[in-house]
């Protein structure tokens, strides 16, 4: 039996996606119907391709909602051509009565409020500003939660935090501050 692959050629698709660390849920919109659902590993240029892949010919709009991911998953997105929006999470509509929160209600929910044009995409840093956004945050962290930035006293580092660090000193290093001390409660 062969398969047939349905032409999506000249057609519009909806992607809403539920991000996390480990994987994303994916649901797919054409003409108010859902085309696909899938959760697959979370890697965004890998994701992007699929997309390409699964619906050849097609344009294709996809949103988010903003949170842990910042803003590489939006820029991987873009540069495979492929339309984004990323969503504050408290702007998409809820009905009283759904309490029930899934991976896949989210991701459908998404996309088709996307579709129906009820999605509005904030604003999209720089990542230069993103960068200099950064450097309070981590400040505030060291001062906050001194602990989360001493592995060596047997406590696990969140990947949050390191990641965050790791940026921080790409940020000094830019900046010549890489040799002088960082005194987080000066």
């Amino acid at each position: 039996m062969t398969e047939q692959r349905i032409s999506y050629a000249g057609e519009r698709v909806y992607v809403g996606v539920d991000v996390h660390k480990e994987t994303y849920t994916v649901t797919c919109v054409c003409h108010t119907q859902r085309v696909k659902t899938a959760t697959v590993p979370a890697e965004p240029a890998s994701l992007a391709a699929s997309l390409l892949r699964w619906f050849p010919g097609a344009t294709r709009a996809s949103a988010y909602e903003a949170g842990f991911s910042a803003f590489v998953w939006h820029r991987a997105l873009t540069q495979a051509g492929i339309t984004n929006i990323v969503v504050n999470p408290a702007s998409i509509a809820v009905a009283a009565n759904d309490k029930v929160k899934t991976d896949r209600r989210d991701s459908k929910r998404l996309a088709i409020d996307l579709a129906d044009g009820r999605l509005r995409g904030i604003s999209i840093p720089t990542e230069a500003e993103e960068l200099a956004r950064l450097l309070p945050r981590v400040v505030f962290q060291k001062w906050r939660w001194p602990c989360l930035h001493c592995p060596s006293k047997g406590i696990a580092v969140d990947k949050q935090a390191e990641d965050d660090v790791m940026h921080l000193g790409r940020f000094r290093k830019a900046d010549g501050l890489a040799g002088q001390a960082f005194n987080p409660r000066p």
